[in-house]
């Protein structure tokens, strides 16, 4: 397992991923789909771009510096009271007032946020009309995959 892999992902995900390009390369699978949060177990709450097409760790680069909770999911980014999700943020240190003005902007965005326990997150396409379906064979070693638009599908991880 390298630094790229996620604990969570199957050896099929990896080779994927590998495939459709990995942070810091061209992206050009992640350009065609966007997150669609469900109970959060899968998308990196820092990393992933569920936000309005843009990672929170792009968004908000110095909150990012300034959090304890970078390596977690969305769904280890809060807590359940009762039937309602409440963010519970942590951070390295007080922040200045300035910092504090960008934890209002932050809230703005989380607070459309709708985390639901029973759900799974989903991979959308961008036009979140249509949704991929999955044709691949092992060649090689290497998954070799080939992506369709379906109108109507949804693509589950």
């Amino acid at each position: 397992m390298t630094d790229d892999d996620l604990p969570w992902e199957s050896l099929r995900w990896r080779h994927l991923r590998k495939t459709c390009g990995i942070r810091n390369e061209e992206k050009w699978f992640d350009s065609g789909v966007s997150w669609k949060v469900g109970s959060g177990d899968k998308i990196s709450f820092w990393k992933d771009e569920w936000m309005e097409g843009q990672s929170l760790e792009v968004l908000f680069p110095r909150l990012y510096i300034l959090s304890e909770q970078k390596e977690h999911l969305i769904g280890h980014m809060g807590i359940w009271r009762e039937e309602t999700w409440h963010w519970d943020l942590k951070w390295q240190r007080v922040l200045f007032e300035w910092e504090n003005q960008l934890i209002i902007q932050l809230n703005g965005f989380l607070a459309n946020v709708q985390v639901c326990r029973e759900d799974m997150d989903l991979w959308l396409g961008r036009d979140a009309l249509r949704g991929f379906t999955q044709h691949s064979r092992l060649v090689n070693g290497d998954y070799k995959s080939m992506w369709r638009m379906k109108k109507g599908v949804f693509f589950c991880i």
